[in-house]
């Protein structure tokens, strides 16, 4: 898969966060400028390997209320889970820490 491992470090860093395909699109392309092919073939592919990473029980999905918006967060409990950010980000991934001053 080819976003998978980008997905699975963004997940695994926040797993009390829920992220929408677009903050992960966003992350995975490193919020390049795309055409709309590339877009459309980047997410078909984070959908893709996100729907892989549910079906193999280590990511939630989680459906908005009257929206069909969906979230996404790393499975709680896993015995493999990735080591939770400390807090030294990069620029783009400022916007996901909580409770570090920047």
């Amino acid at each position: 898969m080819k976003y998978a491992p980008e997905i699975i470090d963004l997940l695994g860093s926040y797993p009390e966060h829920q992220f929408r395909t677009g903050q992960i699109l966003s992350h995975v392309t490193l919020a390049m400028s795309l055409s709309d092919q590339q877009k459309a073939a980047a997410r078909k592919q984070v959908q893709r390997a996100l729907e892989y990473l549910i079906n193999d029980a280590k990511v939630v999905e989680r459906h908005g209320g009257r929206t069909k918006s969906a979230s996404y967060s790393w499975r709680r409990g896993l015995g493999h889970q990735v080591q939770i950010n400390t807090g030294l980000l990069g620029r783009d991934l400022r916007q996901y820490a909580r409770g570090h001053a920047s």
